[in-house]
Parts: structure tokens; sequence; C-alpha cells
């Protein structure tokens, strides 16, 4: 258990859902017109229910009629199955080309501090690896800052490993305390000052990052599932999770469409449909 984390104290230890049971309410919620469903939990890459692990799992969420789109929320780089890259490489899988693997810190002492199981250099090869594994992938973490003991040497280095890695987006926290957890007992505590500076570098960078891997996508054609009108656009997600604006004369809520992307537009990246009627 992480030094900092929260959650045993709040939900008690891990437990998986029944296979069968996960499997209906898909279902369910595909008949009702859901069109992309996002695996969530503490810990997801240890599911395993009567030897139905989590591969196991997304292999029959994908073969539901019709498919849906399947991402995975969030998963620790400890317990990620390599299998899963082989079905996000598989354009007739039904789960996307998209990975949340924490990250925390780039410094292996706070790594250590924090209690994670993975070295700043394990996480770095991984996300070159997937990177190329599977060809256009997003990838995302989550990052802390100002966690006991942080010195501006160990903040320079998750600077250095996220310039350097493929990410292309982060969820940014600042260490926040509870009296509970290990931590709390750590020395070394970082002034508020000090987190906010760094989690303003952070976002800093993380801006551009994103920038990065919108302009890499520039041209290419990919599937888009839209959500809501914004403005004069509609608005959606890839399968990468890149935001995209389109204009179009029929309504697209929920409809997934094809659409080239052309240029980027504030925050997210506009394109233009290469057909006109949705694909499902």
């Amino acid at each position: 258990m992480c030094s900092y984390c929260y959650i045993p104290f709040a939900r008690g230890r891990s437990r998986s859902r029944v296979f069968e049971d996960v499997i209906a309410e898909a279902s369910a919620l595909r008949a009702r017109g859901a069109k992309e469903l996002v695996l969530t939990g503490v810990n997801i890459g240890d599911y395993n229910d009567e030897g139905h692990g989590l591969t196991n799992l997304v292999d029959h969420l994908s073969d539901l009629t019709p498919q849906p789109r399947l991402r995975i929320s969030s998963i620790e780089l400890s317990n990620l199955p390599e299998t899963l890259l082989e079905r996000m490489a598989d354009p007739g899988h039904g789960l996307v080309p998209y990975l949340h693997v924490p990250l925390q810190s780039g410094s292996d002492a706070v790594l250590n501090a924090m209690r994670r199981p993975y070295t700043a250099e394990e996480y770095a090869a991984f996300m070159s690896r997937v990177a190329l594994a599977v060809p256009g992938i997003g990838l995302s973490a989550d990052v802390m800052v100002g966690f006991p003991g942080e010195t501006e040497a160990d903040f320079q280095n998750t600077l250095d490993l996220i310039e350097q890695s493929p990410l292309f987006h982060l969820h940014i926290f600042q260490y926040s305390e509870r009296r509970e957890v290990a931590s709390a007992r750590l020395p070394g505590k970082i002034s508020p000052e000090i987190s906010k500076v760094r989690s303003d570098a952070l976002q800093h960078l993380a801006a551009v990052k994103k920038r990065e891997f919108q302009t890499s996508q520039l041209g290419c054609i990919r599937l888009v599932l839209f959500e809501s009108p914004r403005g004069t656009f509609w608005f959606g997600h890839t399968d990468n999770y890149l935001e995209v604006l389109v204009s179009s004369p029929e309504p697209l809520r929920n409809c997934f469409a094809w659409v080239r992307l052309m240029k980027i537009r504030d925050e997210a990246v506009q394109g233009e449909l290469v057909d006109l009627r949705p694909v499902f």
C-alpha cells in the first residue's frame, strides 16, 4: 500500500465484482445506447473472479453485439497485463489505444518514500515501449508534487522524465496529508507555496506535451465519439482521448464518425468529417 493512500481506510480490502454481473451490466448499458464503456476500480489490474482476469473480461466485453468502445480509466504499472497492449494494437478489438498509468514522481527517492513498486527508469522504459508497440496511443499519468522530503533535484527529475516521455496528459495533485497514513509521519514537509510553484511548472509542461501530441496527430483520421454541442461545433473524444471539435449539419450526440484532424483550436483539435453518415 502506498504510504500516502487513504483508500484502504475508507473502502477496506480490495475485491473483484462477479464476472457475470459485469457482463450483464455492460450488456444492459449497451442495449440502452451506451457507446463507450469505461472500466474503473482501485487496482483494476488485480481483477480476478473465479479465474477471469482483466484481459479475459475485456475480451468478453469486446465480443458484445454491437461491439462497444472500451476504455480503462486508470491502471497501475505493477499490475498491468501485457496482453492488454496486444488488444489495443488490434483494430478489431473494442479496447481503445489509451492508457492512464500513475507516475506520481520521477525521483527514485520519492517513489521509495511513497512505497511505489517501480523505479523512474522502469516507468520511463515502459512508456517508451508502449508508444512503439501501439502506434498513436494516448498516454496520461497522475503526478504528485510536494510529497514530504521532495527536494528541488527530485522535482527536476520528475520534470525531466515527463519531458522525455510520450505522455500527453497529466493529472497534477499537490500532496494532501491524512493523519492516518504512513506519510504523515515523514519529515521534510513542503510548504504550500513551494507545492504551488511546482504544480504551476508541471501545468506548463503538461500544456507543452499536450500540444506536441495534438500536432503529431494532425492529418490522421480517427474515430470520434461525439458527446455534446460546444458553441457552433460538436465536441467529442478520439479513441486515443484527444478532444475534437467539428462542424456538422446533422446532430452528432452519442454518434461515432470518422474525422480527419486538421488544426489545433484552443485546447482541442478541430477536424472535418470524412463521412457525414455516423458509423453506428
